[in-house]
């Protein structure tokens, strides 16, 4: 890649292979002719973070992928806010209701029969018969 062939200024990411056959990642900015035949390319190298997005990004798809296949309801909560994130399209195929009636502060979706002993945050006078 030819980071100073133009008389153009630049900016870009470049991958690039070291000696050792690694590879690295480099934001970059050029100026060329910033001065009559002078010239200037500033590199930072922005290796970690690109294999941390990268990794992201196979994380979502495979949560993704996840959440499409699977016929049961499943939510993401953020705890702070308690607004629901993320729900797979099972809840609609179940319910018969948007997702979109989800995303609303402090939802929570009981269980309709919690197991024996344990707590629920609804109190026993105020379940339906």
């Amino acid at each position: 890649m030819e980071l100073v062939s133009s008389n153009k200024n630049r900016r870009g990411r470049a991958q690039l292979i070291a000696d050792d056959g690694t590879t690295l990642f480099v934001d970059f900015h050029r100026c060329s002719n910033y001065l009559p035949g002078r010239h200037v390319v500033i590199l930072c190298d922005v290796t970690e973070r690109t294999h941390a997005e990268i990794s992201l990004r196979k994380s979502e798809e495979r949560f993704q992928a996840y959440g499409q296949q699977h016929q049961e309801i499943f939510w993401m909560m953020d705890a702070t806010t308690q607004e629901v994130i993320y729900i797979n399209p099972a809840y609609a195929a179940i319910t018969g209701t948007g997702s979109e009636s989800l995303h609303v502060k402090s939802v929570f979706i009981p269980r309709t029969d919690p197991p024996r002993g344990q707590n629920s945050r609804f109190s026993p006078d105020s379940r339906r018969p």
